[in-house]
């Protein structure tokens, strides 16, 4: 796999368990330096706070309640980020946010990567590589660490 992560530290925002550490086993794969997981609103807001974050993977949905302020604060701190549903671009009501749907192949992930690593903002919502998925920082929280 590419290392288009390499020297990169990657914060996965996923509540569903197996998800999250396929993705981040994904980013790994990819070369990152470091990958953390959270798996609420909560936890991602301090892990950005007090974490020094490249690049973020977010779901929509994290236990019931949307990400949003998570999105926000990574757009206020710049870091650039991804953002997965299953629910469609209908509830992404923010056209600059890049959005992959799920249910998405290896292929369509890694290429969504490489999009959002190399995107302006405004080229942000584009299709998938193989066509099933779509792209439209001590009060840390628990952040399960992945160190390379």
């Amino acid at each position: 796999m590419e290392t288009l992560l390499a020297g990169k530290r990657v914060l996965v925002v996923e509540d569903e368990s197996l998800v999250a550490e396929l993705v981040a086993d994904i980013a790994d794969d990819m070369s990152a330096e470091r990958v953390g997981i959270v798996a609420t609103v909560g936890q991602a807001l301090k892990s950005i706070a007090t974490e020094p974050w490249d690049l973020a993977i977010l779901d929509f949905n994290l236990q019931g309640t949307p990400s949003w302020p998570v999105a926000e604060a990574l757009r206020d701190r710049g870091i650039p980020y991804l953002m997965v549903s299953g629910y469609g671009q209908d509830l992404i009501v923010d056209p600059g946010t890049p959005l992959l749907a799920k249910p998405y192949s290896v292929a369509d992930f890694v290429a969504a990567i490489r999009l959002v690593c190399h995107a302006t903002p405004s080229s942000h919502n584009v299709a998938g590589a193989t066509g099933s998925g779509t792209l439209a920082g001590s009060g840390a929280p628990p952040v399960t660490p992945r160190l390379r």
